[in-house]
């Protein structure tokens, strides 16, 4: 009778735990997704910003409307730089030390570039460089790397 009473506790608590580790599981995988899916739109929304076949284009407009339509996607990018490390800050407590970590890393190499970059696109439409200095090997460079964490993750 003991030996039952004691098997059925240990059942019990052994469905409770596998119970709290499924739904720890699922917790961290949709915030996984939520991270990964925005971090991934970033460094497209990035892209297209560094490589000049993405530059926006409106054939036919004037290059303030160009400039004016990449000033719209830099907002943006700051919209979703903000808005990834709130996502990531709020779900610290749920996601496991290394993932954070390594979200937080990925994350701020993105925007760092991002704003590196944002810089260097104001010089330009000042006048201080040239449409060809906007873009330098360390920004590609930069690219590939973060883009070495993003497959990684």
């Amino acid at each position: 009778m003991k030996l039952d009473k004691e098997l059925e506790t240990y059942k019990a608590t052994l469905a409770r735990n596998t119970y709290v580790t499924k739904n720890q599981f699922d917790l961290e995988l949709e915030i996984y997704r939520k991270i990964t899916t925005g971090v991934f739109e970033f460094i497209v929304a990035l892209n297209t910003t560094i490589e000049k076949e993405d530059y926006p284009r409106n054939e036919g407009t004037s290059p303030d409307k160009k400039i004016e339509k990449e000033f719209y996607i830099y907002r943006k990018m700051t919209i979703k730089a903000s808005n990834l490390q709130e996502l990531l800050y709020a779900n610290a407590a749920f996601i496991p030390k290394q993932l954070y970590n390594e979200c937080k890393e990925l994350i701020e190499l993105a925007t760092n570039q991002f704003w590196i970059y944002i810089e260097r696109f104001r010089s330009y439409v000042s006048g201080d460089i040239t449409e060809e200095q906007r873009v330098t090997n360390s920004d590609k460079e930069a690219l590939d790397a973060i883009q070495k964490k993003f497959d990684i993750l």
